[in-house]
């Protein structure tokens, strides 16, 4: 008889238990956006779309677009990049191979509109990344070194 007053209750536990071990675990990797902004003055400010929105899981395909108008010709694209947890500068890059891997992305008359187009897949996520903010800064430099293009990017890594 005793067992089967006890039954219930570990039948209850364990459900417990795995309600909550699904609650953490279930839950996919991924980026959750937390805000998005484009830094410097702009006649007509940039704009920026990405789908899925606002979490991107990992090992998914994710598109954005990029309008944008630049105020200068732009030749030559140079960027640089950091990203930031915790007050701490974790990479920082400065690159000028974009026209050279992507031409299409280059020779910018001034004042004439450009969407840029992108489709990528996040790769998955290694565990010492997740369960922190993230702040991530571009800027985009012509070949005279004018910045044409600039952003922050606020995003959890789950």
């Amino acid at each position: 008889m005793m067992i089967l007053t006890r039954q219930p209750g570990q039948t209850i536990s364990l459900s417990m238990l795995l309600f909550v071990i699904s609650g953490t675990w279930g839950y996919r990797s991924g980026i959750e956006m937390i805000n998005v902004t484009f830094c410097g003055k702009y006649d007509k400010p940039p704009t920026l779309k990405v789908s899925p929105w606002p979490f991107i899981p990992a090992g998914t395909h994710f598109n954005f677009n990029v309008t944008l108008t630049p105020a200068v010709d732009v030749l030559e694209i140079f960027w640089q990049y950091e990203l930031i947890s915790d007050g701490k500068v974790i990479f920082k890059k400065m690159d000028d191979i974009v026209c050279d891997e992507d031409p299409i992305y280059c020779s910018l008359p001034a004042g004439e509109t450009k969407v840029w187009v992108q489709s990528e897949q996040l790769p998955a996520i290694p565990p010492g990344f997740k369960n922190r903010i993230y702040k991530a800064k571009f800027q985009l430099f012509n070949e005279e070194n004018i910045m044409f293009l600039c952003g922050e990017i606020v995003a959890k890594v789950r």
